[in-house]
């Protein structure tokens, strides 16, 4: 083993000094004055159009969906729940409330 090797040391003193930032200002937000549109990217002109049903389409308005999806009663938690679910459910598999002819829903006039 070699010797070890030891020089004194004074304790450090080290001084922290801190200077006084000028306080930035409030940052402004922009506000889109266009209602129902949101811009995308950065600031550019395209916009996105918000979601809603495309006409007849209907796959919502089937409610037996089969093995492969949830059964009500793994999806909700309150019984009434699933008693109401299963209500709505015709002897197709469909909602009672979708009109097959016109596949339009009886109930919600924008869906199907």
């Amino acid at each position: 083993m070699s010797p070890a090797i030891t020089t004194p040391t004074q304790p450090l003193s080290i001084a922290v000094t801190s200077a006084a930032r000028p306080q930035r200002k409030a940052a402004t937000v922009k506000t889109d004055k266009k209602k129902g549109q949101t811009s995308l990217g950065f600031g550019g002109d395209k916009k996105e159009t918000k979601w809603h049903c495309v006409e007849g389409c209907g796959a919502c308005c089937k409610l037996q969906k089969g093995p492969s999806f949830p059964s009500p009663e793994e999806f909700f938690d309150d019984p009434s729940d699933v008693q109401l679910y299963k209500s709505l459910i015709g002897p197709d598999g469909w909602c009672i409330h979708y009109e097959k002819s016109t596949r339009k829903c009886s109930i919600y006039p924008g869906c199907s």
